[in-house]
């Protein structure tokens, strides 16, 4: 009696092919991994550092009896920082003036990391501030929302923002206008200053002069931290609904003053 042996093994090209297969599967996750992994590192990072702060903020507010915050601006070249601000209607010129704190410099958010208010200006031609809320305004129209981020003005004034303290340590929404303290100002000062490279930040201007998104603000309670690259990936006609609606919104206990995320 004969038997067929059929041959059940691997071939070489098989194994080669299955091999070729996996690095191929290899070379693509392994970037995509190590990008999610800096994504969350920065992220964390950001929070990390905005927390510090924040209670560096309080214990100001507290110990120099005035209200005292931070405030979220972008330099030139539009990276994120941390700048510590107080009251001071005598060395700003108006009585909702803020300036930077003495000593203390501006601290730089990841490169990667942007931040944005959840309030913004809603109009640029009226001599008072109207606020909208992103979050509200986005869930009852997502197209009003990504029309309040689809301009270079519109996202300096969404990137541009103040958490303030009382003299107690909580937190209180107040009138901020970051001012410079001087003419020698380094940290806020007008546009021909910052230009020449004297001073880092540009401050607000009134809002019947020439509209960049820098006026005076209501402090505000939450701001979303998002990655700058996505951003880049995004159309400017909708930012909101393409990316920020899809994020974390981070808010500030009014008690602690820590971040709580929703």
């Amino acid at each position: 009696m004969k038997y067929n042996h059929s041959n059940h093994g691997i071939t070489l090209t098989e194994i080669l092919v299955t091999i070729s297969i996996i690095a191929i599967l290899l070379a693509v996750s392994i970037p995509a991994a190590k990008e999610l992994s800096r994504s969350l590192e920065q992220s964390v990072g950001a929070g990390s550092m905005i927390d510090a702060a924040l209670a560096n903020a309080r214990a100001i507010a507290i110990r120099e009896q005035k209200y005292a915050g931070v405030r979220f601006q972008r330099d030139a070249q539009g990276n994120s920082y941390l700048i510590f601000i107080i009251h001071d209607p005598a060395a700003t010129g108006f009585a909702n003036g803020f300036r930077a704190v003495e000593n203390k410099k501006p601290m730089p958010l990841p490169e990667a990391v942007g931040v944005i208010s959840c309030r913004v200006q809603k109009y640029y031609n009226d001599d008072k501030t109207t606020d909208v809320d992103l979050y509200v305004e986005g869930k009852n129209n997502p197209a009003t929302a990504d029309s309040l981020l689809n301009s270079d003005v519109r996202m300096n004034d969404a990137s541009t923002f103040s958490i303030v303290f009382n003299a107690s340590g909580k937190f209180v929404y107040h009138e901020v206008r970051a001012r410079s303290s001087g003419t020698y100002d380094k940290i806020f000062n007008t546009a021909l200053e910052a230009a020449a490279g004297r001073a880092v930040f540009l401050q607000d201007e009134s809002e019947t002069m020439a509209q960049n998104g820098f006026q005076e603000e209501t402090s505000v309670g939450s701001f979303i931290v998002y990655d700058r690259k996505e951003l880049l990936k995004t159309a400017a006609t909708n930012r909101w609904s393409g990316l920020f609606s899809k994020l974390m919104i981070d808010s500030i206990n009014a008690y602690t003053g820590e971040l709580i995320k929703k």
